[in-house]
């Protein structure tokens, strides 16, 4: 098992956050059935994320998916086949807005607001397509947008 963070593999070390995670969700037993597949998440909680508690009680983490890579064919898993692989490996995703076209309107919309876990503000959201595809300008197409508060709240705005 590898752990790691933005490009960075951890140390096996009981004072890590992220091994921390990897043990409480058993990871090393639940991922073994999925070798040459790289599973990314999200640690959240009380003090992980700029004061955002997310409905996690102080002391505690908690861990939820957004995607899994395919070394073998180094492709990232449509959203159908992600929802499986989580699922058979007894994972959670990250919240979801559902699937569908959203326009611009509706992006700002639900941008801002409370999160869905928790009850503080939101802090935006990540869109991708339902089939993997990538785009000359900006290579994968996943795109992350922040809420406005979020944004007023960092000092960004």
């Amino acid at each position: 098992l590898w752990v790691g963070s933005h490009n960075t593999t951890k140390k096996d070390d009981p004072r890590s956050l992220w091994w921390r995670a990897a043990r409480q969700y058993n990871l090393e037993e639940k991922l073994q059935r999925f070798p040459n597949h790289i599973f990314y998440g999200e640690i959240f909680g009380p003090g992980v994320q700029k004061g955002f508690g997310y409905g996690i009680n102080q002391g505690e983490i908690a861990l939820r998916f957004f995607d899994i890579l395919d070394t073998d064919r180094m492709e990232y898993l449509s959203a159908a086949a992600f929802e499986v692989m989580l699922g058979e490996a007894d994972l959670l995703h990250v919240p979801s807005f559902g699937q569908g076209y959203w326009g611009p309107d509706w992006l700002l919309k639900l941008a801002n607001g409370n999160t869905l876990l928790g009850n503080h503000i939101r802090e935006g959201f990540v869109v991708k397509p339902v089939v993997e595809r990538y785009d000359a300008r900006i290579g994968r197409v996943i795109l992350k947008m922040k809420s406005e508060e979020f944004l007023i709240k960092e000092g960004r705005r």
